[in-house]
């Protein structure tokens, strides 16, 4: 994670990318069970490309496991559904909350939940695949109407790829 999400909760920065170790099996060699390295997870089950810089005013699908509360006290879903939304992105600040260079999608009706969950630029359901761009951070209530309609994300740069390649290269051995 960037040091400014985790020192002062700059959501600027609020993201986050986790290495795993490599995945094994358990074969016979010579009559005795032993683990059998077969590499990374992303070579073995895939992974969604990852694209920094983009300019707003970009179609993206936003995924999330929405479960929180609205504003009016309803609770539209519960955790356990994907849900998706659609839309063009554009700029957005809340200085109380250190966003300065943020990005919104509007339409958006996730709740506390979907923290984290994907936006996809050019996202082919067909395929499931797109480029990772952003990822719900904050959820908004723009229009006031007691029930959340965006979500944001942290505008992705050169220093996320960096947090992203710091990831990617740990050892994982």
């Amino acid at each position: 994670m960037h040091e400014d999400w985790a020192a002062i909760g700059d959501y600027d920065y609020d993201y986050a990318f986790v290495s795993v170790h490599h995945g094994f099996r358990w074969v016979t060699e010579d009559g005795k069970a032993v683990m059998k390295d077969v590499g990374r997870l992303e070579d073995n089950v895939g992974g969604q490309g990852l694209t920094v810089g983009k300019k707003t005013g970009n179609q993206v699908a936003a995924f999330g496991y929405p479960a929180g509360v609205q504003p009016d006290g309803s609770q539209p879903f519960n955790g356990r559904t994907l849900k998706s939304c659609e839309g063009k992105t554009k700029r957005t600040v809340n200085p109380t909350r250190n966003l300065q260079y943020g990005v919104l999608l509007s339409g958006c009706d996730f709740s506390a939940g979907a923290s984290g969950g994907p936006w996809m630029l050019g996202y082919r359901a067909s395929t499931g695949l797109g480029f990772l761009n952003g990822i719900n951070s904050l959820t908004w209530n723009l229009d006031a109407a007691a029930k959340y309609d965006a979500v944001s994300s942290p505008y992705f740069t050169p220093t996320t790829f960096e947090v992203y390649d710091q990831a990617a290269n740990d050892a994982t051995t």
